[in-house]
């Protein structure tokens, strides 16, 4: 008898002290707003839908298990993803975080579907905000490092490029050649990446010499496109003209080519005003001499591997750089300030072979 009093005693107080668990709440994941901000909208969406903000037992942490999908695959590294709770009028309540790295796997195949736990601190103020105004749930942002290879043309020829564009800094590396019948050493491009406009200022060199400048912009999609102009070193524009090709599994950025380049940008922001004194004839000589170093780099490589063709073409075009050493010589007094550099750097890079 004495232990039913009890059991019923601890029923009664049971019934009058309120529960400490909270229950869940419900928001939206709307499809006009799945898709995430910036460059990633082309690849990465929530899955639109009612998904349930849990709460722990203490009342201090929120969490949410979101659902995303790949709209296109893209190769991507250092992904780092954020999502929000907003209210009826699309406003930020709070931001929720996780640390989940699964996003970079993900985006490599298109049509990929996979859950992310998503968390937040909260305080019992911050719950009774969420409860009374939290309506819709949506990626907010959406960071990382895309890398991109493509084919089209610049000025009309061939080429193969890659590209890899950091949204965090707005930083853009890569290099690109031109088609069959040419060297297949990348010229390097450094520039910036606006993510307002998705313009892209860029400034490419070949031997640590600049040879052009380009204006581009990002047609994100399921094949993107890099369009615009390029500006060579002679002042000639040219329409630059590349899509994404998921099949150059080959082609890598040569990261080598901006080691110690930590001004990027600020870089890309000065260009030099061009000298107009100076000969066409000059220009021709020097694009000539220039080309004709590209190919014996070129061929130096091949010979070190052992390439009897190399190795014999080698001495020919060794003879021929010589020659144009010494007509560049003979000419100074009839070159440009701008073409004497020009000049002096090919010489030096010359110096290497």
């Amino acid at each position: 008898m004495k232990k039913t009093f009890l059991g019923l005693c601890l029923m009664m107080m049971c019934a009058v002290i309120p529960s400490c668990k909270q229950e869940p709440l419900m928001v939206d994941a709307e499809k006009d707003n799945a898709a995430a901000p910036g460059l990633f909208g082309s690849y990465l969406q929530i899955e639109p839908g009612a998904y349930e903000v849990v709460f722990n037992e203490e009342g201090t942490e929120a969490c949410i298990d979101i659902s995303f999908k790949t709209i296109n695959a893209v190769e991507a590294g250092d992904v780092e993803v954020k999502i929000a709770l907003l209210d009826a009028d699309h406003k930020e309540i709070c931001d929720m975080e996780s640390e989940d790295k699964a996003f970079e796997k993900a985006l490599g195949q298109a049509g990929e579907t996979f859950a992310i736990k998503f968390s937040t601190g909260v305080d019992e103020e911050k719950i009774k905000t969420l409860r009374e105004s939290a309506k819709f749930v949506a990626i907010t942002e959406a960071e990382g490092a895309v890398t991109y290879k493509v084919t089209g043309t610049i000025a009309g020829k061939p080429v193969e490029g890659v590209y890899e564009i950091n949204t965090r800094n707005g930083k853009i590396k890569g290099g690109y050649h031109y088609g069959s019948g040419t060297s297949q050493e990348l010229i390097a491009v450094k520039g910036k990446y606006d993510k307002k406009d998705s313009s892209i200022s860029i400034v490419e060199t070949y031997n640590g010499m600049e040879t052009g400048r380009w204006a581009i912009k990002l047609e994100p999609g399921a094949n993107c496109k890099f369009v615009g102009e390029m500006t060579n070193y002679r002042g000639n524009t040219y329409e630059v003209d590349m899509a994404e090709d998921k099949s150059l599994g080959h082609l890598k950025v040569p990261y080598s080519a901006f080691e110690g380049d930590d001004e990027v940008a600020a870089e890309v922001e000065v260009a030099e005003e061009p000298d107009s004194a100076g000969s066409d004839d000059i220009d021709e000589f020097l694009d000539e001499y220039q080309e004709v170093l590209m190919s014996l780099k070129a061929l130096s490589r091949k010979a070190a591997n052992g390439d009897m063709s190399a190795i014999e073409a080698y001495q020919e075009v060794l003879e021929k750089a010589s020659s144009l050493a010494e007509k560049g010589n003979a000419n100074l007094a009839n070159m440009s300030s701008a073409q004497r550099k020009r000049f002096e750097e090919i010489l030096q890079r010359a110096s290497d072979f």
